[in-house]
């Protein structure tokens, strides 16, 4: 009886335990993300995309490889977009039109699929009213962003039209980080 009761025991311990991916606060989640919206507002790329997850699997020479794709990546968003200069969180559903930047790739991903999202409703310095989007993941009891969006309204004037150029041209930019040939300025 003793033997039933501590083996109950330990499988209730087990199955209530956090585990990586749940028990996150608002409070816990909107603390990170406000940390990785300042550093974007203060150019801190580099700490930036140390807030990402990568795949564990990685060598120190991916790891490397991808997280200078991400920092590179946000700075281009920052200079098509212009710089953030109002975050607010928004309750809301939001419709816009987006690009998004993450570390890993869709594989990994597809492994690992559950993720919080926190938006916030921006003023872009270039292209006005916008929204950057970041997907949170929780491992070992560590947020990361999984990846970060930035986006347009979709009632704004010309949004689509705007963001079809912005994709083509990030394309082109993260294709560039492989090959190495410039890319035309927008």
């Amino acid at each position: 009886m003793k033997r039933i009761l501590v083996l109950l025991f330990l499988l209730i311990l087990l199955f209530t335990s956090q585990s990586p991916a749940q028990e996150a606060t608002y409070d816990q989640v909107k603390s990170f993300t406000d940390t990785c919206i300042k550093a974007i507002q203060g150019g801190n790329f580099d700490e930036a995309a140390r807030s990402f997850h990568y795949p564990p699997n990685y060598s120190p020479e991916e790891l490397e490889k991808d997280r200078n794709a991400v920092k590179l990546g946000l700075m281009e968003l920052c200079k098509i977009f212009g710089a953030v200069q109002k975050a607010e969180i928004v309750q809301r559903p939001v419709n816009f039109y987006n690009f998004t930047i993450g570390g890993g790739d869709i594989h990994y991903w597809q492994r690992n699929p559950q993720f919080l999202q926190v938006t916030y409703e921006t003023t872009f310095s270039r292209e006005g009213e916008g929204f950057v989007v970041f997907n949170v993941v929780q491992f070992f009891k560590k947020f990361e962003l999984r990846s970060a969006a930035f986006g347009i309204p979709t009632e704004s004037p010309n949004a689509k039209d705007r963001m079809e150029k912005i994709f083509v041209h990030m394309m082109d930019f993260m294709k560039s980080l492989k090959n190495g040939p410039e890319i035309k300025k927008m």
